[in-house]
């Protein structure tokens, strides 16, 4: 299963992952899974296609991906990108992306998280 963003997390392990928020809650996960899977896996959002359909989207907060590490950077601040194609938003993508800074920093220090 993902895990969820600490506060013990690391900026390494955190580094080029996919993330879903959906209210306080961030998990997070390998790039080549997707954003409906990690949401489901953790039962974030709703599922808004009919069940039976061979991809389940989610509706959530606010999903997308973190900034690739370069090459032995592991201090700069981690920074959130893009936005899943497999989830919906419930608004509108600059305010959900806001909500995620502002969750991530409040878990894991304003100076790790990039605005």
């Amino acid at each position: 299963m993902s895990p969820f963003l600490e506060s013990e997390t690391s900026l390494k392990e955190l580094r080029y992952a996919k993330f879903v928020r959906d209210g306080g809650t961030i998990a997070y996960d390998d790039p080549v899974i997707g954003h409906d899977i990690i949401a489901k896996n953790h039962g974030l959002g709703e599922p808004i296609n009919p069940s039976g359909y061979t991809m389940q989207k989610r509706l959530v907060d606010d999903a997308g991906s973190t900034e690739p590490l370069r090459f032995g950077d592991n201090t700069s601040p981690v920074r959130f990108v893009n936005f899943s194609t497999t989830c919906k938003l419930r608004g509108n993508k600059e305010d959900a992306r806001k909500l995620t800074t502002q969750t991530a920093k409040e878990i894991l220090g304003n100076d790790k998280v990039a605005d």
